[in-house]
């Protein structure tokens, strides 16, 4: 048999190198072994290292933070009643002088708006008249204690009778546009004016800026019949919107005066804020200002607009469902006083006429489950080809 020295080097190697691979691998497996003998007792003693530490942190914490807080909340000190009177004056003085009286014109006391793409006709109708009151009013209650109690004040007004700044309105008419009246009983004085501002565009008068100024006096109640005035709480509101360049209009409640109490006046923040989150509602929400409106239906709905939104968002008695039941009632009266014997001619007039019913809305009035109303949604409809679609 030949002898190669080649192989003989290359069996060499690989045996060298097998026999180091199981060397590595058995110590490998030494190690492995060792660690996992070791892993619970380093496992245990590092779980007591972090209780120790987290118990070291929270006892250090108790006793530097929590400890020195309670002792100092709970500290009791030997007063004389003067220096409590005193110091309880102080503290609603300072809070006053923050938070009560303000005439600050760079600084309003309330100012919220919202956006409306309404007609300013509509809005102009809706703010100086009555409609404004209603929402103010909150409840129906209210306005009818308010409104029959009003006595409007006949004499013209003046310069020394006129209680409206009319410095602070732009396009003011003067004292002479101010309207005065009493709220008899209520100790309330109001006066207000109407501000309108119009200007060409496109070749016709537009409506760019409206105002009403108004200004409230609450005196003592009784007193004030008698003829002695001690005021309760003074405020002057402009309740306006302006035209943008898009063509929507910007609706602004701003109060730029405030003189009494500050815990009143937090009053009056937390009233405007419903007022012009009820007015916005109302405006962009309901048929406002839409020429085949339900004249009956927005005096309901203006006359509380908390049920009004309650209906809406639960799906009971919601204005969608009363409009598609009156016109089910309208169509089941005329398919009722149709002639049988003439089907085409009838089926011809009301398609003309009459809206076709829609049964997922029939299903969506007839449904008794409250909430579920709101989420039904009409069937995709099929959009038609016009003439000229299919001329092209």
């Amino acid at each position: 048999m030949a002898f190669s020295m080649k192989r003989f080097l290359l069996q060499k190697s690989v045996g060298a190198l097998q026999a180091s691979t199981t060397a590595r691998q058995m110590g490998s497996s030494l190690i492995t072994a060792n660690m996992r003998s070791a892993a619970p007792g380093e496992a245990a003693a590092a779980r007591a290292c972090v209780t120790d530490s987290m118990g070291v942190y929270k006892k250090g914490l108790e006793e530097n933070v929590i400890s020195p807080a309670v002792g100092l909340m709970t500290y009791k000190v030997n007063l004389n009643l003067p220096w409590v009177v005193l110091g309880g004056a102080s503290m609603v003085m300072l809070v006053q002088t923050w938070y009560g009286t303000q005439d600050n014109p760079y600084q309003p006391v309330f100012e919220e708006s919202f956006i409306t793409k309404c007609d300013p006709e509509a809005l102009v109708e809706f703010y100086e008249a009555e409609e404004l009151l209603h929402i103010i009013a909150v409840h129906p209650f209210f306005f009818d204690l308010f409104m029959g109690q009003v006595d409007f004040d006949t004499a013209e007004m003046t310069e020394e009778t006129a209680l409206l700044p009319t410095m602070e309105a732009e396009g003011t008419a003067g004292v002479e546009a101010e309207v005065h009246l009493n709220v008899k009983k209520l100790g309330m004085e109001v006066s207000f004016e109407i501000i309108k501002q119009e200007e060409e565009i496109d070749g016709e008068e537009v409506m760019t800026h409206f105002c009403r100024h108004e200004r409230f006096i609450d005196w003592i109640p009784i007193l004030n019949e008698m003829g002695k005035k001690i005021l309760l709480w003074d405020q002057t509101w402009k309740f306006e919107f302006d035209r943008l360049e898009s063509g929507e209009y910007k609706v602004t409640h701003k109060c730029t005066k405030y003189a009494g109490p500050f815990f009143v006046r937090m009053i009056v923040w937390l009233h405007q804020k419903y007022v012009i989150w009820a007015c916005e509602k109302y405006i962009n929400e309901t048929d406002f200002g839409k020429e085949d409106a339900d004249m009956d239906e927005q005096q309901v709905i203006i006359g509380n607009i908390p049920v009004h939104i309650a209906r809406e968002w639960t799906g009971i008695g919601t204005m969608q469902q009363r409009k598609d039941a009156i016109a089910m009632n309208e169509n089941f009266d005329f398919w009722a006083s149709a002639p049988i014997n003439n089907m085409t001619e009838t089926m011809k007039v009301f398609d003309e006429e009459k809206r076709p019913v829609e049964f997922w809305r029939m299903d969506a009035v007839n449904r008794r489950v409250p909430g579920y109303r709101k989420l039904i949604k009409a069937p995709p409809v099929e959009k038609e080809e016009s003439e000229e679609d299919s001329e092209e």
